[in-house]
C-alpha cells in the first residue's frame, strides 16, 4: 500500500494547473483568455505579462478586478491483467473532477515616466481535485493478492476495496513593483513577488475484500475482509508473510497539509517604436520549503513537521507585436520555463528531461472605440520522461485557444468577457513492474485531460 502515500505526495504540487508550467498560472487576467498574448500588452494586465509596459499607461489610477470559473478533467485509462479479478476487465478507466473561481487584482498608479504597480493572483494550482473511485496506482496494490494467494495453494478469484482522494493546491502570489521610461520608446521595470503555496490532500483505501478458499478459516471461499482473514492465519500458523499481508491491507487514512512561502524577483523591459513592440520578462526560481501537518497519516511516510522542497521555476518571456491601421494588432510570444532546476520532492527534477516551452499568436481587432475582439492560439511542449508520469501527477503538452472581447461602458470603464479551451495530447506510459507490485507484471496508463475556463473582468481608471 505504499503507493497509496506515494500518490498522494504528488497530488499537492500539480492538483489542479491551468495555462503555463508544470506549476505555474499564466492565466492571471481575463485579458489572457481572450488572447494568451500578452507580453507586450501595455494595458492594466500588463502589471504581470510585461510590468515595463505599464509606464506607458495614461497619468492616474488603474485598477482591474477579474474572477475566472475553470473546469477540468483528467483521465486515466490503465490496463492491468490482475485487475480482472475485480469485474471481469484488465483495463479500468479513472476520472478525477476539478473544478475553482479564481480571482485576480491589478493596480498602478502612473505619473509621468514613474509608475507603481500590486496584484493579487492565483499563481500556481487554483482549486480541488477529487477521485471518487480511487486511482489505479491504489487498486493495482490490491488486485494481485488472489494470483499470490493462488500461488500459495489457497484458491483465490477476486478482490474488491473501496478507495478516493480528494487533493488542493494553492499559490497566493501579491507582488509589488516599479517601472521607469527611460525614453518615450522604452522601458524598464522589477517587481518583487511573495509565493505563499498551501497543498492539502485526503484519501482513503480500505474495505479490502478477497474470496481464498481455506480448510479452516474459509471453506466456502466466501468474500471476507482481506485483514481479517490474513490476521487469523497468521495467529493459526505464525506464518509472518501472512502477519505482514495483514498490515498492509489495514484500513489506510490520509489527513495531510502542507504550506511554505518563498520570495520572487521580477525584472523586464519593454520597447515602442512606430507600431512595433518588444517585451521581455525574466522570472528568477523561487526557493520553496514546504512543511507538512499531518493529523492522520496511516501510511507512515507522511510525518507530521517533515520538509520538502517545492520550487517554482525560473520564466522567461519574449513578445513580438505589430500594429496595423491603428486598429488592429498582432503579437508573437515564446515563454521558456526552467523545470529542470527547480528542485521538487522526492528528486522528481531529475526525471525532467528539459524545460516547458510555449508558442503564442495572438490578434486583436478594434471593430469601434468602445468595440474589441481577440483571440489567440497557445502551444505549451512539456519535456518530461515517462519515469517522470503517475495517474495522479501528469502534466500533458497541449493546445490551447482563447476567444473574447472588452467593452467599453464608460470612458474610463471596460469590461473584459472571454473563454479558454484546452486540447491535450494523449500519452501512453508502459511500465514493465507496473507500479512496483509484487508480482513484477507490466501494465500501461494512457492519460487524458480536459480544460475549460470562463473569466470576466472589469477595468477602471481614473486621474
Amino acid at each position: 500500500m505504499k503507493k497509496f502515500a506515494v500518490s498522494a505526495l504528488l497530488l499537492g504540487s500539480t492538483a489542479v494547473a491551468f495555462a503555463g508550467g508544470i506549476t505555474t498560472n499564466t492565466n492571471q487576467n481575463v485579458a489572457f483568455l481572450r488572447n494568451p498574448a500578452r507580453g507586450n500588452s501595455t494595458e492594466i494586465d500588463a502589471v504581470y505579462s510585461n510590468p515595463a509596459g505599464v509606464s506607458f499607461l495614461e497619468d492616474g489610477f488603474h485598477f482591474s478586478f477579474n474572477v475566472q470559473g475553470a473546469f477540468q478533467t483528467r483521465t486515466s485509462k490503465s490496463t492491468f491483467a490482475p485487475f480482472a479479478a475485480n469485474g471481469g476487465k484488465t483495463t479500468k478507466t479513472y476520472k478525477g473532477t476539478a473544478s475553482a473561481a479564481i480571482p485576480s487584482f491589478d493596480f498602478v498608479w502612473k505619473r509621468n515616466r514613474w509608475a507603481v504597480m500590486a496584484a493579487f493572483a492565483v499563481g500556481g494550482g487554483g482549486g480541488k481535485a477529487s477521485y471518487d473511485n480511487g486511482l489505479g496506482s491504489f487498486e493495482s496494490q490490491v488486485a494481485v493478492l488472489p494470483a499470490m494467494l493462488s500461488a500459495q495453494g489457497l484458491p483465490t478469484t477476486a478482490y474488491s476495496l473501496d478507495s478516493h482522494m480528494k487533493g488542493s493546491s494553492m499559490t497566493y502570489t501579491p507582488q509589488i513593483g516599479v517601472a521607469f521610461k527611460v525614453t518615450k520608446w522604452m522601458s524598464i521595470a522589477a517587481q518583487l513577488r511573495f509565493n505563499y503555496t498551501i497543498n492539502g490532500y485526503e484519501g482513503y483505501v480500505g474495505n479490502i475484500m478477497i474470496n481464498p478458499t481455506h480448510p479452516l478459516l474459509n471453506p466456502t471461499g466466501a468474500m471476507v475482509p482481506a485483514y481479517d482473514f490474513f490476521s487469523q492465519a497468521a495467529a493459526a500458523t505464525g506464518d509472518q508473510t501472512m502477519a505482514a499481508l495483514a498490515a498492509s491491507v489495514k484500513d489506510k487514512h490520509l489527513d495531510s497539509k502542507q504550506s511554505g512561502w518563498g520570495f520572487q524577483p521580477i525584472v523586464g523591459a519593454f520597447f515602442d517604436y512606430k507600431g512595433w513592440s518588444l517585451g521581455i520578462k525574466y522570472e528568477f526560481r523561487t526557493k520553496i520549503t514546504v512543511t507538512n501537518k499531518t493529523k492522520i497519516d496511516d501510511t507512515g511516510l507522511y510525518p507530521d513537521g517533515d520538509k520538502q522542497r517545492n520550487d517554482i521555476p525560473s520564466l522567461l518571456t519574449v513578445a513580438a507585436g505589430k500594429e496595423f491601421w491603428d486598429r488592429f494588432r498582432v503579437t508573437l510570444e515564446y515563454h521558456h520555463f526552467f523545470d529542470k532546476k527547480a528542485q521538487v520532492a522526492h528528486d522528481k527534477h531529475d526525471l525532467i528531461d528539459g524545460g516547458t516551452n510555449e508558442y503564442i499568436a495572438g490578434f486583436e481587432f478594434d471593430i469601434t472605440k468602445r468595440l474589441l475582439v481577440s483571440t489567440g492560439v497557445q502551444r505549451t511542449q512539456y519535456n518530461l520522461s515517462d519515469a517522470f508520469y503517475s495517474d495522479m501527477n501528469f502534466n500533458l503538452s497541449a493546445t490551447s485557444w482563447g476567444i473574447g472581447g472588452a467593452y467599453r461602458i464608460l470612458k474610463n470603464l471596460k469590461v473584459n468577457l472571454a473563454y479558454f479551451v484546452t486540447f491535450y495530447d494523449k500519452r501512453t506510459v508502459t511500465q514493465e513492474i507496473y507500479n512496483g507490485n509484487m508480482l513484477n507484471l507490466g501494465g500501461s496508463d494512457e492519460y487524458r485531460r480536459t480544460n475549460h475556463v470562463f473569466g470576466v473582468g472589469i477595468d477602471w481608471n481614473f486621474k
